[in-house]
């Protein structure tokens, strides 16, 4: 309940607080609207410092929650209020220029053998509450579930996971001893490719893009010792299949 910390500006946002009430009180809302941004802009990161979250678990600073929650109100006012000389298209210009100075978020898919189909259950979860992001990058298991979004709608995916029981998800299966030999390789290429065309399809980056509009980066270890791992998407690789990358990864 003190406000007072030297993980944060305390008293730059007791000021921004108590600004943006008596802004919310007038309905001065084109005031409001360039100093909600600024306040944003300057407060943000120290606000994510993670030192003022980890000694108390059952919260944070008073102050930090109290002037979340007034933003959250303040922006859903602006949403939802007739303001005049901005039209809807201007608001959503605002609330657009807002999203790239706090960037966005993104969904990172590891690797980690069979551990790697829990993903399938994220995402569904995530599809789920619509909060699914729609930047997502994967890695060894996790690029089959990475093709696989960048490939499928949402209604798509949740109706490919829908039932589990008939579903394509066992991409590791080990070779018998003489297959090991033949082929000099542990697990089985033939079930990796069977599962890769079945969850993610054959369509490259770029017409899954322009189907989904999800920017889904797949990375691939390199062929020649001394090179760097590669990151394949619609913008670096945009001819390559997409279940190409998954399976190289």
């Amino acid at each position: 309940k003190k406000p007072a910390s030297k993980h944060y500006p305390y008293k730059v946002l007791q000021e921004h607080y108590q600004t943006i009430s008596e802004l919310l009180e007038k309905k001065d809302y084109l005031k409001l609207i360039p100093y909600i941004q600024e306040s944003l802009y300057r407060t943000t990161a120290e606000l994510s410092k993670p030192k003022l979250y980890q000694p108390a678990y059952t919260g944070t600073k008073t102050l930090v929650s109290n002037y979340l929650k007034l933003i959250d109100k303040a922006l859903k006012i602006l949403c939802e209020s007739e303001i005049d000389n901005i039209s809807t298209k201007d608001k959503l210009a605002q609330f657009k220029q807002a999203e790239h100075n706090f960037g966005r978020p993104a969904l990172m898919l590891s690797g980690g053998g069979t551990f790697g189909i829990y993903h399938i259950g994220v995402v569904a979860t995530l599809i789920k509450h619509q909060l699914l992001p729609s930047i997502i990058s994967g890695s060894s298991m996790g690029a089959i579930t990475a093709g696989m979004l960048a490939t499928h709608t949402d209604k798509e995916v949740l109706t490919l996971l829908g039932k589990p029981e008939e579903s394509n998800y066992s991409p590791l299966k080990r070779l018998p001893l003489k297959g090991i030999w033949q082929q000099q390789s542990l697990l089985d290429p033939e079930q990796l490719r069977s599962c890769v065309e079945h969850n993610v399809g054959l369509m490259t980056f770029e017409e899954a893009f322009k189907k989904t509009g999800r920017n889904v980066s797949i990375t691939i270890s390199p062929a020649r010792t001394g090179q760097k791992p590669r990151i394949l998407n619609y913008q670096t690789a945009p001819s390559v299949f997409v279940a190409s990358a998954a399976q190289a990864s």
